[in-house]
């Protein structure tokens, strides 16, 4: 809540150049080893070499200007894989779940689905902020990996459940080895340090999670049943199905999209192995186990390398014994009463609501659209209507796709200009304003004209389409800005690098956790909601919720982030070689 000074300040692209502002008072301080590789880059730029730093911080910062693009590829890369996995079951879980035993009617399909998303994100809730703690001390490529090759043994899992509590057991299986948000962030934190090109930096993240949107729903809705949907290739008489189709794929109907996701997640697990870089130095796991194995091997050979005729070991002999102990020292973690500043706090609770009602948005959308139709020509009252859209699996995944297109656009041409001209928090509080009104409308969708008189068949025609584009391009607008900022501002409210992974594995668990509560809430209200005839109620209380998340972001403020004290501390080291303490005989 800022005067007009702050709102002054915020219109800057992100934050000044701190460089030029130590500059600027005539202190002198080490170029920074990006400064360094700027430099050395000026007359030829690499994939992976870093471009001249521009000397005006109002300067406009292009994707190509971005520091270590070889590691962002990298990464965008192993997150790309996860939402490619995840939406693409969104797209068919209605269907899925339909096929296994137990449930018949859509309210006990839209509770098990609202379950089942929720397994997912309660495990990772457990085990965010875990993972956060071991990126900390042992690395963040370790925990990458690992979550990555979790992620891919579930989707193979999942594709051949033949039970809901099989599911239900690869997806909790899948949420608790799915780390790999949160410590991704970290690494791009930790890589990208000047916050003019934080605004970019982060925006990839979510740009690959809307890729994902429209690469996964439409892998979902072609492969999804394809002895059904391409009986040509896959069914009975054709050239790959013989004389009775695939079998595998008659037993298991779903099982194709799962493992295409699975393939997908094993690329990003062996390019995070042998591309991904170490980001965190004090927690290099591959360096401490290095160092552990040569201090283990000279305390055995030791007792070998005495003799009766020679005399004992010198000290450098014991220096080199001794030494890997004193410099591979596990570095302790920031104690938790340290790191949940006011600052920190209030992020952490933004981090809470958004995902409570955006997660659950996109888990009940595809399940509104799956829902048959119903009879809404005679409402007791304008709000009285039920029954959704019926579309089928591929109809479901088109629609999800358009949600990708839309933000990945927005996050291309859209966002980072008006986020340059508006600052990180002005556009984060006016972009949490829009997710309201994107559910106020939505279930209204139900009861749009339809060329399609007959409610047993999927609703079609220009009104139809044209209100499910329109519902999603608000939520969509609203999501891209409210995304990146709410990572931005929260990274910017750490001031301490050794805290960093661990705020960000408290927020993804934190996140998690209201992934987990939203959708499951959300699938039981969507079932009471088809039994009393109100679609409408479950969407209007979760734009209740985002307006929650309204409230609580008109009390944050943009922190400077821990480049910012390292910078600081820098200066101090230099000041104090420049002026060594005065001795004994000055003071007097």
């Amino acid at each position: 809540m800022g005067g007009p000074k702050d709102d002054a300040g915020e219109t800057t692209p992100l934050l000044a150049n701190t460089d030029n502002a130590s500059s600027s008072t005539g202190t002198s301080t080490p170029s920074s080893p990006i400064d360094v590789d700027d430099a050395a880059s000026a007359t030829s730029t690499s994939l992976d070499g870093d471009v001249p730093a521009a000397d005006d911080d109002n300067e406009p910062v292009g994707w190509l200007s971005l520091p270590k693009k070889k590691q962002l590829i990298l990464l965008a890369l192993c997150r790309l894989s996860e939402p490619i996995s995840s939406t693409s079951l969104l797209s068919y879980v209605y269907y899925f779940i339909k096929s296994l035993p137990g449930a018949d009617t859509p309210q006990q399909i839209s509770r098990r689905a609202g379950m089942m998303v929720a397994a997912f994100s309660l495990c990772q809730f457990v085990t965010g902020m875990i993972w956060g703690r071991v990126s900390d001390i042992y690395g963040r490529k370790p925990v990458i990996v690992a979550g990555l090759l979790g992620s891919m043994l579930a989707s193979l899992g999942l594709a051949f459940s033949t039970s809901y509590r099989w599911a239900v057991c690869m997806r909790m299986m899948s949420g608790g080895s799915n780390a790999t948000t949160g410590v991704l962030r970290t690494i791009v934190a930790e890589l990208i340090k000047e916050k003019r090109y934080q605004g970019r930096a982060f925006l990839i993240m979510p740009m690959c999670m809307n890729i994902g949107i429209i690469i996964g729903p439409m892998l979902g809705g072609i492969l999804a049943n394809p002895i059904e949907s391409h009986p040509d290739i896959f069914g009975p008489g054709s050239w790959l199905g013989g004389e009775h189709g695939v079998g595998w794929m008659k037993k298991y109907p779903y099982a194709l999209p799962q493992l295409v996701s699975a393939v997908f997640l094993c690329l990003s697990c062996l390019l995070a192995t042998f591309g991904l870089e170490e980001t965190n130095p004090s927690g290099d796991i591959l360096k401490l186990l290095k160092s552990k194995l040569s201090r283990a091997f000279a305390t055995l050979t030791h007792p070998f390398r005495r003799s009766s005729h020679q005399p004992l070991p010198s000290n450098d002999t014991d220096t080199d014994i001794i030494t890997p102990h004193n410099t591979t020292s596990q570095p302790r973690a920031v104690p938790l009463k340290d790191v949940l500043t006011p600052s920190v706090t209030l992020c952490l609770l933004c981090f809470i609501v958004l995902p409570l009602h955006n997660s659950t948005f996109m888990q009940l959308y595809p399940i509104f659209l799956s829902t048959p139709r119903a009879d809404n020509s005679h409402p007791k009252s304008p709000l009285t209507f039920t029954g959704g859209l019926g579309l089928p699996a591929s109809q479901v995944g088109s629609a999800m796709a358009i949600l990708g297109f839309i933000g990945i656009t927005m996050q291309l041409f859209i966002y980072p200009p008006l986020q340059t001209r508006l600052g990180t928090l002005r556009s984060y509080r006016l972009s949490l304003l829009l997710f309201p009104i994107a559910y106020l409308f939505t279930p209204f969708l139900a009861v749009l004209p339809s060329d399609s008189r007959d409610i047993s068949e999927p609703a079609s025609g220009v009104a139809v389409w044209s209100g499910i584009v329109a519902a999603l391009f608000v939520q969509v607008t609203a999501r891209t800005f409210a995304g990146p900022g709410n990572v931005i501002l929260l990274i910017n409210s750490v001031d301490n690098r050794r805290a960093l992974g661990t705020v960000n594995g408290l927020g993804a668990s934190l996140s998690s956790l209201a992934r987990a509560v939203g959708p499951l809430s959300a699938g039981w209200g969507y079932g009471l909601a088809l039994e009393e005839g109100v679609v409408g109620a479950v969407w209007w209380a979760m734009a209740v919720v985002a307006m929650g998340g309204v409230f609580v972001s008109s009390y944050i403020t943009e922190g400077e982030g821990f480049a910012h004290k390292e910078e600081e501390e820098e200066e101090e080291e230099a000041e104090a070689v420049k002026d060594p303490e005065p001795t004994r005989r000055d003071r007097v």
